[in-house]
């Protein structure tokens, strides 16, 4: 699984469309694995690896999430951000679904996408 979230970071950080919004003023690239720092400013990413799927002895299926997180009254934004990713994602990886979600804790939205490598 490391190998995925290596792979994963690395596709996205070399993409200049997600470069462009997850950046950080310093060029750090704003995604994590599975949980942001409370101190990270919107947006930001985080992503999980699923579980693992041997479709045969030499072919692995692996599930994953990634996340796109904006402020409360940026829903705009982040459609428009998930719809653009979902297609950058489609190009390379196996997309399953993509949806935004509103979370009442933080009070911010999700953009969420589900693929396979």
């Amino acid at each position: 699984m490391l190998a995925a979230s290596s792979e994963i970071f690395t596709f996205l950080s070399a993409n200049s469309t997600f470069t462009t919004m997850m950046n950080d003023a310093d060029g750090s690239t704003k995604l994590f694995p599975i949980v942001a720092d409370d101190s990270i400013q919107f947006p930001f990413s985080t992503y999980r690896i699923g579980s693992q799927v041997g479709q045969t002895k030499d072919i692995k299926n692996i599930s994953v999430v990634i996340y796109f997180w904006f402020k409360q009254n940026e829903y705009s934004k982040c459609v428009t951000f998930t719809d653009a990713m979902e297609t950058i994602i489609e190009e390379e990886y196996d997309w399953v679904s993509s949806s935004i979600e509103f979370l009442q804790e933080n009070q911010s939205f999700a953009g969420i996408i589900n693929f396979n490598i």
